[in-house]
């Protein structure tokens, strides 16, 4: 998933620790986090294998709404990719663009840059 700040990774890990504890599923699923390359504090501290997030001070991405250099969720975020043994991954700029492209040729669905991200992953 498209990860800025982290909120949305950490809730919707925080949904399927619910859906395990009422036994309602078997085991959390691996989740993917994608980070734009000009901002990825995320997937640079999970690539470190550390629990602290280095600010990215100047974030330069064309996904405006990912570019979030201090991610508020960011330790809780970490902590549900190591639980997952899930993924981070950061895309560039280009392979962002591509996807848009690509969405819109394929599918007729227009996806802002944030939201493409995830294609680009």
């Amino acid at each position: 998933m498209p990860t800025g700040d982290g909120v949305i990774a950490a809730g919707i890990e925080k949904g399927f620790a619910d859906l395990v504890a009422l036994k309602l599923i078997d085991r959390l699923p691996k989740l993917a986090i994608v980070q734009a390359a000009g901002c990825q504090p995320i997937v640079q501290a999970f690539g470190r294998g550390s629990e602290t997030i280095e600010p990215e001070l100047h974030p330069a991405t064309v996904a405006d709404s990912i570019g979030v250099g201090v991610p508020r969720a960011g330790r809780w975020v970490l902590k549900a990719l190591r639980a997952t043994e899930g993924a981070a991954i950061a895309v560039s700029d280009d392979e962002i663009l591509s996807s848009i492209a690509l969405l819109g040729r394929t599918t007729g669905i227009f996806a802002e840059p944030a939201a493409a991200a995830s294609v680009a992953g």
